[in-house]
């Protein structure tokens, strides 16, 4: 979903928070991120009404796989992208390991 002025009062920002650290959490993925930081984070990449999992839409994607969000480890990106750095990561991975 994306987030608007519209739909806010429905989804306030401690929910979106929340949601996405409950998210990180069942995935098993260590979550570093006052909602100060995540709010920062979002407030200056310009996306955070442009937020969604959706084509055209921005996420937040992590650097390096597997490590937590961190504010040194994310950065505001779309689908495409944050798939292409999983699969470098996995594949230096992979390289590092042989």
């Amino acid at each position: 979903m994306v987030y608007t002025s519209e739909n806010l009062r429905d989804y306030p920002l401690t929910t979106v928070f929340s949601r996405q650290k409950s998210g990180a959490k069942v995935r098993k993925i260590q979550w570093d991120l006052t909602f100060d930081q995540w709010l920062e984070i979002w407030t200056n990449s310009g996306m955070l009404w442009n937020r969604g999992k959706g084509v055209g839409e921005s996420m937040m994607c992590r650097r390096i796989e597997p490590s937590p969000y961190s504010v040194k480890n994310v950065y505001i990106g779309d689908g495409k992208t944050n798939q292409a750095d999983m699969y470098r990561n996995l594949k230096d991975s992979y390289l590092t390991n042989l």
